[in-house]
C-alpha cells in the first residue's frame, strides 16, 4: 500500500491581515484565532465580538456589549451569519484559523 497524500488547505490572505481594529467601521476582512477579540462598530448594540472556537469546518463567536450577550456558530466556508445588523461571512477555515469578513447590514 502506498500512503495517502496529506491535504493541505491553507488560508487566503485576508484584506485586513491580523489587524482587528480594522473591524471598528463595520467593513473588514480578516484572520482570527481562537480568543481573539474583534471591536464591533458602533451601534451594533454589541461592544466585542471574541472567537469562541474553531473547528475543522466551523465557528462559533461570542458578540458581548452592555446588558448583551449574543452567540453565533455556523460551519461551512461562504455562509453568513448576522450578529445585531452586522454580517460576519466565513470565507475560510484551516488549522485553527479563520478568515472573517465583517459589514454592516443595509437598511
Amino acid at each position: 500500500m502506498s500512503p495517502h497524500p496529506t491535504l493541505t488547505v491553507r488560508l487566503p490572505a485576508a484584506a485586513d491581515g491580523t489587524d482587528l481594529r480594522a473591524c471598528r467601521d463595520g467593513r473588514c476582512e480578516v484572520q482570527v484565532s481562537p480568543h481573539d477579540r474583534i471591536p464591533a462598530p458602533s451601534g451594533m448594540g454589541i461592544d466585542t465580538i471574541t472567537v469562541t472556537a474553531i473547528t475543522a469546518d466551523g465557528i462559533t463567536l461570542t458578540g458581548t456589549g452592555p446588558g448583551t450577550v449574543v452567540s453565533v456558530a455556523w460551519g461551512g466556508s461562504g455562509q453568513t451569519s448576522y450578529l445585531n445588523d452586522l454580517a460576519i461571512t466565513l470565507v475560510a477555515v484551516a488549522d485553527g484559523r479563520a478568515v472573517l469578513r465583517l459589514e454592516r447590514r443595509s437598511r
